[in-house]
């Protein structure tokens, strides 16, 4: 059983268009709850930018790798010019916490922390092994090119149009033969206009559709619907592959693993796959929110 999707027509155009010290959203960045507010994801993106060149501006040729990427989304993120900053909180021989931050004029809307380490050699072959046993899945999971082509969510909800229609989405055949519920997801446009984004900031963009994921697999499972959708207030990434490895095509695979929802607040944690690899774990805590359907 196949969760209900639509076909999909992407734009893959830029998200944001630099101008100066501000970041300009374009239409392709608006978000499912409102035509005035972004998605989580491409600002969720762009704090990783930010937390990425600032460790480069202040260790230049680091050999850390990202290790942890907490995102707390305080408030909505607006289709407006944002001011971004970012700071080296802490920086030692081992380790470096970066915390960057979007603003609204002077507004705080969103901020991120990620932790970096520094990988060394001298570890037991037996544990590496046994990393590389765990991390891979016992039964392959489809190919996002044997998959139909869909909106990630469904445009009967009349919506207001946004990246949630823009990101390229292959659901997983779902039934009680293949028991994974998830999907293959990607964007392939810019984050920032000229700029090629990283393979973190390409996680970063889509790991915000964890919740999603995670309420159409309640849905399936429990085989009703609700007027009620929830909104993600945070978004938590813990990366399990060092340095991170994205296939070429940019294609992740998000994969439910649970899912919970009481007195109106949620909670949602998905493996991320790359090819047959696991790449790393998204934890998010939500809020119920009722769905309106757009206006023209």
């Amino acid at each position: 059983m196949s969760p209900s999707v639509s076909p999909k027509k992407s734009s893959a155009g830029p998200l944001y268009r630099r101008q100066r010290d501000l970041y300009d959203p374009t239409d392709l960045a608006g978000g499912p709850w409102s035509h005035d507010a972004q998605h989580g994801g491409p600002p969720s993106a762009l704090l990783v930018r930010l937390g990425e060149v600032c460790l480069e501006r202040e260790r230049p040729g680091h050999d850390l790798l990202a290790s942890r990427i907490t995102i707390d989304l305080f408030r909505a993120i607006p289709k407006s010019p944002l001011r971004g900053e970012a700071e080296l909180r802490r920086s030692s021989r081992r380790l470096a916490v970066v915390q960057s931050r979007l603003f609204d004029d002077e507004k705080l809307l969103a901020e991120a922390t990620m932790l970096f380490l520094r990988p060394t050699d001298r570890v037991d072959s037996a544990t590496s092994r046994e990393h590389e046993t765990a991390s891979r899945l016992s039964v392959p999971l489809p190919s996002p090119e044997t998959l139909e082509s869909v909106t990630m969510a469904p445009t009967h909800l009349g919506l207001p149009h946004g990246f949630h229609f823009e990101v390229d989405t292959r659901w997983l055949p779902f039934g009680p033969d293949q028991p994974r519920f998830g999907a293959w997801v990607r964007y392939s446009g810019a984050l920032v206009q000229g700029e090629t984004p990283t393979t973190l900031q390409r996680l970063a963009l889509v790991a915000d559709f964890a919740n999603a994921v995670s309420g159409r697999f309640r849905m399936q499972t429990q085989r009703r619907t609700t007027a009620f959708g929830f909104i993600n207030c945070d978004c938590n990434i813990f990366l399990e592959d060092f340095p991170l490895r994205v296939a070429d095509d940019g294609w992740l695979c998000l994969v439910a693993e649970s899912s919970r929802a009481e007195n109106g607040l949620g909670h949602a944690r998905v493996g991320v796959f790359s090819s047959e690899r696991r790449v790393g774990t998204v934890i998010q805590s939500s809020l119920a929110q009722q769905r309106k359907p757009a206006t023209s």
